[in-house]
């Protein structure tokens, strides 16, 4: 009787250490489990806070990728403009010799008109 009293008391301790021992892997679990949650909380506001850079990225790209495109419009603007103005400068040159060209000839023809009226005054005198 003595010796099922100590073999029921040994195994009560020892239930005892096994429910204390569970009682503590559950309590870590726990723990463990919330850690991981609070994980998996950064990692999912940093899976969000990396989607919403990326899309800003994306729109910074397709404004930049505009402004490239309208800074070689305005150069093909400014060369266009470049080669017009230089042809307005050659064509204006070009009317200025021109202008020069008839301005010595309405001279020539004032002064030969000048000398045919004195030649018919002396004829007819």
């Amino acid at each position: 009787s003595t010796a099922e009293h100590e073999e029921l008391r040994r195994q009560h301790s020892a239930a005892e250490a096994s429910v204390q021992h569970s009682s503590a892997m559950q309590t870590e679990a726990s723990e463990r489990c919330a850690a991981l949650e609070a994980q998996l909380e950064q990692a999912v506001a940093a899976r969000e806070q990396l989607s919403s850079m990326n899309a800003t990225l994306q729109q910074s790209t397709a404004e930049h990728e505009e402004l490239r495109r309208q800074h070689s419009a305005a150069e093909a603007s400014v060369q266009h403009s470049s080669a017009m103005q230089t042809e307005a400068s050659e064509r204006c040159a070009a009317l200025e010799a021109q202008l020069e060209q008839a301005v010595a000839a309405r001279e020539q023809l004032s002064s030969m008109n000048a000398t045919l009226q004195q030649s018919t005054a002396e004829h007819e005198e």
